[in-house]
């Protein structure tokens, strides 16, 4: 295994087991990644066996129940798992002779990780295959999965987030292939927002929204404007909680709020941009910020909503 398959096996380790154990723990060191115990994350006053429960229950809650480590749920015009993202993946897969056997989805992350450690242990020529897997199946979204992972926690998991796109960006500056922008016509035609339901279902759904509003998301936002946001899937949440903030004369606090989610989130692809000085991210973080300026446009509009 070379070094640079290394680093991609490390964090599809990081990804599938919680930093106890002995073969994560020598991830996280080999990738210089801090396990801190205490404040947000599991605390060190525990044994064994409930500190693994401590964080198991972690993982679950950020990657489980909050942000959904799939590319199709950031990417796919309707927000679930699978569909057409998932099937492209698994056809790019078999055409490289890449057959995951871990069990997850194509387009999960780990999976990813996988494709991507296989193809820098091939040749130099392959190795444009891995720039373009890079540029047009991961960081198409992997740093709006980062940004949404850093609203839940800014603890380890924040760390490993934060490991993955530098090791993305490394590996991407390795190669000189140039970056091959998407054919014209491949976003999708922006929806007709008529009622309530539909506006939360546009800020639920990523690739329409620009952003990934988790539940931890709507419910903090229900604290903050101090109204009820309810229970069920995040977009009944957020129709319950655009609803309720009408009732309580707050639907301007939640707008607000809702629109200065977006520009942090325009500036924190913008930042990415800068920072890495690579085509494919200052091409994607303009795809992203279009979709949170349409969003903005949207939310000046919700007393016209039914």
């Amino acid at each position: 295994m070379s070094e640079r398959s290394g680093r991609f096996d490390d964090l599809a380790c990081l990804f599938r087991f919680d930093p106890t154990g002995k073969a994560a723990a020598g991830a996280a060191d080999r990738l210089s990644l801090r396990v801190i115990l205490g404040g947000a994350d599991p605390g060190n006053n525990l044994s064994e066996p409930e500190m693994q429960d401590e964080w198991g229950a972690l993982h679950q809650s950020v990657f489980g129940f909050n942000v959904f480590p799939y590319a199709s749920v950031f990417l796919e015009n309707d927000g679930k798992m699978g569909g057409e993202i998932g099937e492209r993946t698994a056809r790019m897969y078999a055409a490289a002779a890449f057959f995951p056997t871990g069990g997850e989805a194509p387009d999960h992350i780990i999976t990813q990780l996988e494709y991507c450690a296989f193809q820098s242990n091939n040749s130099d020529a392959v190795n444009d295959s891995l720039a373009r897997f890079l540029d047009r199946e991961m960081l198409s979204w992997v740093p709006a999965f980062a940004f949404a992972v850093y609203r839940q926690t800014d603890g380890y998991y924040a760390e490993l987030l934060t490991a993955l796109l530098k090791v993305l960006i490394d590996e991407r500056a390795f190669t000189e292939a140039k970056f091959e922008r998407p054919r014209p016509g491949s976003e999708k035609a922006r929806e007709d927002v008529s009622s309530v339901r539909d506006l939360a279902g546009h800020f639920t759904t990523a690739v329409r929204c620009g952003m990934f509003l988790s539940r931890n998301d709507i419910s903090e936002l229900a604290r903050n404007v101090r109204v009820p946001a309810g229970f069920g899937s995040r977009q009944q949440m957020l129709t319950t909680l655009f609803d309720s903030s009408r009732t309580y004369s707050k639907e301007n606090e939640l707008t607000a709020l809702l629109d200065t989610m977006c520009r942090t989130e325009a500036t924190n692809w913008l930042a990415a941009a800068e920072d890495a000085d690579m085509d494919a991210l200052t091409f994607w973080s303009r795809v992203w910020a279009s979709r949170l300026e349409h969003s903005q446009r949207l939310l000046q509009d919700t007393t016209e909503l039914t």
